[in-house]
């Protein structure tokens, strides 16, 4: 069996027509990590839901360029689009919870303060977000995904929620929840087209925090009778939401049109 070409993420702006030139970061990977050179026949992805079938063309001081064949789909996006506030907590736990989001089909990560939140990281700023986008591509990289999915800067709750779909059905995870529990909740949504899920920070949201948002039209969901990390909650929410309403338990044949 011939195996599977190694995948190579290049953006939309370096890809012109039938060639494209890879970053720096992945021209470098290609040569010196896996030794490849010019013939090898590669896969591109543009993290905007295209891939294309490549071969590399030239290598010269670190630079690659490559052949493009037409594009196609190979991997699709959720069934539901499924958007993950994280309030801030430690940088570590953010990448590994950005990390597994992606794997998970997240469609949208937004960073979220809350009174409780990890501060001075200076996640409210976009110029301060290049670890967690590379880790956001990486991990869609691996796992075959072509989307990258969108990371936005942290703001408050309120500024969350406003930003919102209309037609969003808005979720926060509280751990002094009693019920509604999820899946009844889930059991409901069946014909919404987005859910958001808010995951506290460490210490978890106030009784002011849950109480503002209860009253932005959040549903208040128990995760069950143990108390989780907030990573953990997060990968809960999403293997949840896309075992119930996306595209988890699914094989991939039935998805590809």
């Amino acid at each position: 069996m011939k195996p599977k070409p190694k995948r190579f993420y290049c953006p939309k702006e370096l890809i012109d027509g039938p060639s494209a030139v890879l970053p720096r970061d992945e021209a470098i990977h290609l040569t010196r990590v896996l030794r490849l050179g010019v013939g090898a026949e590669v896969s591109v992805f543009d993290g905007e839901g295209n891939e294309y079938p490549a071969r590399v063309v030239s290598v010269e001081s670190g630079g690659v360029e490559l052949a493009l064949d037409e594009p196609f789909r190979s991997c699709p996006e959720p069934r539901i689009r499924v958007i993950l506030g994280l309030s801030l907590f430690a940088r570590d736990r953010l990448r590994f919870t950005v990390q597994k989001a992606v794997e998970l089909g997240a469609s949208e990560i937004r960073l979220v303060k809350a009174e409780r939140s990890v501060r001075g990281l200076g996640l409210d700023r976009s110029e301060k977000l290049h670890g967690l986008l590379k880790v956001a591509r990486e991990a869609a990289k691996q796992c075959g995904r072509n989307v990258i999915p969108d990371i936005r800067p942290a703001a408050d709750l309120a500024e969350f929620s406003a930003g919102l779909p209309k037609d969003c059905l808005k979720l926060i995870f509280w751990e002094k929840a009693k019920d509604p529990g999820l899946r009844e909740i889930l059991a409901r949504a069946k014909d919404r087209a987005a859910v958001a899920g808010l995951i506290g920070p460490e210490g978890g949201f106030s009784v002011k925090e849950v109480e503002l948002l209860k009253e932005q039209g959040f549903l208040v969901a128990a995760a069950g009778p143990r108390i989780l990390r907030s990573e953990t909650a997060a990968l809960f929410f999403l293997c949840a939401i896309q075992y119930e309403l996306g595209d988890m338990g699914f094989p991939l044949t039935s998805q590809i049109e």
